[in-house]
């Protein structure tokens, strides 16, 4: 009952965006390129992947779960990683990260290596073990070659140094990641 509902929002929500556009005298042209892309934005904002009428799992965006004990920095990485397409989580530190990925699927966690309670290297351990379709990026700004080795010989797929060179080295790290 809830994916028809969803699905009939999304239909609800796709006729309003086509009689605003008819309203405004879109028709034809660029304009029926900007409805059609926004009644796509609709269907995938309100079917979830693998739904019938909805994208497919291939298309799905990536899951990543930002683990940091700065709050500034999550919301950051999370606008970072939203603007590019990402679907993100947040946690506080690698304690609640195990809760969320206990009840919770990622692609891709990108793990602060010094926090609180539970560090880097232990979450990474445990993804390791128990959710081996996750793929870690550990990042710290403590960084040197013997803890950047010894991250990947633990299963990191990659580790940045904070701070980040650019936004793009962010977003790319956890793009091929999800590829992985």
């Amino acid at each position: 009952h809830a994916d028809f509902g969803r699905r009939a929002g999304a239909h609800v929500v796709a006729e309003f965006v086509g009689r605003e556009a008819e309203r405004r005298g879109v028709r034809g042209g660029a304009g029926s390129a900007e409805l059609a892309a926004a009644r796509k934005r609709v269907t995938e904002i309100s079917i979830r992947p693998g739904e019938l009428g909805g994208p497919s799992l291939e298309d799905a965006p990536p899951r990543v779960l930002v683990v940091d004990d700065e709050p500034a920095l999550r919301r950051a990485l999370t606008r970072l990683l939203q603007a590019t397409g990402m679907r993100v989580e947040v946690a506080e530190d690698g304690a609640a990260a195990m809760e969320i990925l206990a009840r919770e699927s990622f692609d891709v966690a990108l793990v602060d290596l010094m926090m609180p309670r539970v560090g880097g290297l232990e979450l990474l351990e445990h993804v390791r073990k128990r959710y081996t379709a996750t793929q870690v990026v550990l990042m710290t700004a403590f960084g040197d070659v013997e803890t950047a080795v010894a991250a990947v010989r633990a299963g990191a797929y990659h580790f940045l140094t904070k701070p980040f060179r650019s936004n793009e080295e962010v977003a790319l790290a956890v793009a091929k990641a999800a590829e992985h």
